[in-house]
């Protein structure tokens, strides 16, 4: 896998408007309290990501970039549940 700076500038665009893509759907799922609630309820990292990987808000689009984004490695994992909860606890804190 190309790192960032082994990237060409299109190719780092492409990946944040992937990303941005992706978390506007986690932001716009977590926006939701009842979704929130049930989020907070999972126990285990493998369920936290099912619970976007099986959401009817995610088409099929957003989760092949969820899967290549940020399913490939368990690093990767742990970052993309440290940004779930860092936008609930924004959206915490805006409610």
């Amino acid at each position: 896998m190309m790192t960032k700076s082994k990237m060409g500038a299109g190719e780092q665009e492409r990946l944040m408007l992937s990303d941005n893509f992706l978390m506007e759907k986690v932001r716009y799922i977590l926006n939701s309290p009842s979704q929130r609630e049930e989020y907070r309820g999972l126990n285990s990292n493998d369920s936290k990501v099912n619970f976007f990987l099986n959401h009817f808000i995610m088409n099929d689009y957003a989760i092949r970039q969820m899967k290549n984004l940020y399913l490939s490695s368990e690093h990767r994992v742990m970052v993309f549940l440290e940004m779930v909860e860092e936008i609930i606890h924004e959206i915490d804190k805006d409610n």
